[in-house]
């Protein structure tokens, strides 16, 4: 398999596994609100993201000790979706939180 190959289907797998625990919160909010792993620190993404960026790295880091390139390739792309992510959903709690209760940005969040 070629290296980008792999890149591309990490991304894929990075991205369906973040919608799997995102519809599977979806679909019990109410149940699930403050149980592991959606559970979080107001600044900070909750634990499901956490997990979607740990696999992305624990897949990268085998590939590379195990030098096993499909692999390496493969947490990379993860990676490359995952970490973006992160920050994406950091800066935007953190805009949420910094905004005046009577904006619009304060009130989607909350």
């Amino acid at each position: 398999m070629r290296k980008e190959t792999a890149e591309i289907l990490g991304a894929f797998s990075a991205g369906i596994l973040d919608g799997v625990l995102e519809g599977v919160y979806l679909a019990k909010a109410s149940e699930l609100t403050g149980k592991f792993p959606y559970i979080g620190v107001e600044q900070l993404p909750p634990v499901d993201d956490w997990l979607v960026l740990g696999a992305s790295a624990a897949a990268f880091l085998l590939g590379r000790a195990a030098k096993l390139e499909n692999v390496k390739a493969f947490g990379k792309g993860m990676l490359l979706y995952s970490a973006p992510m992160i920050a994406k959903v950091t800066t935007q709690r953190w805009i949420v939180l910094s905004a005046p209760a009577t904006t619009a940005a304060s009130s989607c969040w909350r």
